[in-house]
């Protein structure tokens, strides 16, 4: 009798980021009000990826994780930044 080893097998593939950005000072110029200086900022995103089946995959994340905001001199010239948000996906290829 030939015995084959007991094998599990796992279509699921995960994966899972972090990204960072850092946005140095800046100036912002606007001709109706002059030139402004903006503070510094960074942004925190953390999310995965998770596919089920070779046809079926789920995304979910957060962007802005810190829900950073910009200064006032930053958001007096409509630069606003988006603040903490959340995100689900589904795909389905045929």
């Amino acid at each position: 009798m030939d015995m084959q080893p007991l094998r599990h097998s796992s279509n699921a593939r995960l994966q899972t980021f972090v990204g960072y950005q850092y946005t140095d000072s800046q100036m912002l110029a606007a001709p109706s009000v002059g030139d402004s200086k903006s503070a510094a900022f960074h942004t925190l995103e953390l999310g995965t990826e998770i596919q089920a089946t070779r046809e079926l995959g789920f995304k979910f994340g957060v962007v802005n994780l810190t829900n950073t905001k910009r200064d006032d001199a930053a958001r007096a010239l409509d630069h606003i930044l988006l603040g903490r948000t959340a995100y689900v996906g589904v795909s389905y290829r045929l």
